[in-house]
């Protein structure tokens, strides 16, 4: 590789293809064209050899007109609606962000001394004013990083990080218990790939996946994919959703999703960071890959079956 492509491999690592924007967001290429063109909702990297690519930012984007055009706003008037939309969550994010900031430092403050009491009362107050899919996006998954970049720069300990992980986990688990028996809508086997162990964010899926209505059956992390058959047959499951971070723990099974979705009569969805970065190889392989854009993924699941 030349010096010239090894500049350009790294300006363009983690930037998607206009065909899987067009997957991720469920807007055919010529509309995602013309939106470009016709009212400059998108600006796209251009290599040298000028095609272009898209970023997460740009997915998120999409995914937030569609939802508009959804309540029946025209296209033409899509981008005047974002800045409306826009400028007034600028105008809240400052102190919703000095909020989630004190709740933070909170929290990290009872890690750090192993508080559970104290844990418990700030998740709690902060349940008894945001909906939980807020509280883990702005509280739970925020401190989890932090643990992690204080692990990794001598901060803190693993002991933290898995104190923490065992304390959402718990929580979590609970309530989706609680969760099931209220809901009677189709059920979903959901469970994470071969090598993945973290489970947390399978656990946050399922529980949004309940708010919709969905009956959810949760099978964990490090998943055998040659399991799901039996799975599936015996519980009477009407779709299997899977989910994967890391690059080489897809790679590891990509041939097993061929095997299993030719043996499943259900569909199977493919979410997290492979989802993106494999989105080719999973929809070949018969799947269909839905992001890590949490409420279009059970649009998508909820339109297909």
């Amino acid at each position: 590789m030349s010096k010239q492509q090894s500049n350009e491999h790294d300006e363009t690592a983690g930037l998607l293809p206009i065909r899987v924007l067009a997957n991720l967001t469920g807007v055919n290429i010529g509309t995602l064209r013309a939106w470009e063109r016709r009212y400059g909702l998108l600006t796209p990297h251009r290599t040298a050899s000028g095609h272009r690519l898209y970023s997460q930012d740009d997915v998120n984007l999409i995914n937030e007109v569609v939802g508009i055009l959804d309540q029946g706003v025209p296209i033409s008037r899509a981008e005047a609606v974002l800045q409306q939309r826009h400028a007034q969550q600028d105008s809240e994010t400052e102190q919703a962000q000095d909020i989630w900031r004190r709740y933070r430092q909170s929290t990290i403050t009872a890690i750090i001394r192993f508080d559970e009491v104290a844990i418990d009362n700030i998740y709690n107050e902060a349940l008894s004013l945001y909906a939980v899919d807020v509280v883990m996006q702005r509280l739970v998954v925020p401190t989890l990083q932090e643990l992690g970049r204080r692990w990794e720069e001598g901060e803190g300990s693993i002991a933290e990080e898995h104190y923490f992980t065992g304390y959402v986990r718990n929580r979590l688990a609970a309530r989706l218990h609680h969760g099931l028996k209220s809901i009677q809508g189709k059920q979903l086997v959901i469970a994470c790939i071969p090598g993945e162990y973290h489970e947390l964010g399978i656990m946050m899926f399922a529980l949004s996946a309940q708010a919709q209505g969905f009956r959810t059956l949760l099978l964990g992390p490090n998943l055998p994919l040659d399991e799901l058959v039996a799975v599936v047959e015996r519980s009477n499951s009407e779709a299997v959703i899977l989910s994967g971070s890391f690059s080489d723990n897809y790679n590891k099974c990509r041939d097993e999703f061929t095997k299993l979705t030719n043996k499943l009569n259900v569909p199977v969805f493919v979410g997290g960071h492979i989802s993106i970065i494999h989105n080719d190889a999973i929809t070949k392989a018969g799947a269909i890959a839905i992001g890590e854009d949490v409420p279009r993924a059970l649009r998508l699941i909820q339109e297909t079956l």
